[in-house]
């Protein structure tokens, strides 16, 4: 499984999501999903932070699930359509959780 292209990503994207998921972190600059709105209010950081992280956490072990289904064989395996797939299946729930990220930041 390590040997998995967007192995190591997923994982750092889940480890660094769940601490805010949980609601550790407080407001800072430095470490969360850090928008105008989030870094005004700290009811706003959280819920932001929360559902953020929850979509990071999500698309990471989406990721992780189809590296698990559909493996590659490791470096030597140069299938370009396997390479894409799973390319996509990293990239494609990462855009949809920043899309609702960005809706979240952006509610009243």
């Amino acid at each position: 499984m390590i040997q998995q292209p967007f192995f190591t990503p997923a994982i750092l994207l889940v480890l660094f999501a769940i601490p805010l998921a949980l609601g550790w972190v407080p407001r800072n600059r430095f470490y969360g999903i850090r928008t105008r709105r989030a870094l005004a209010d700290d009811a706003a950081w959280y819920r932001i932070n929360r559902s953020g992280a929850w979509c990071l956490i999500v698309s990471g072990l989406f990721y992780l699930a189809v590296a698990w289904v559909v493996p590659m064989s490791g470096p030597q395996d140069v299938n370009f359509r396997l390479w894409l797939l799973h390319l996509f299946a990293f990239v494609l729930p990462l855009l949809l959780g920043l899309v609702r990220i960005r809706h979240l930041s952006r509610q009243d």
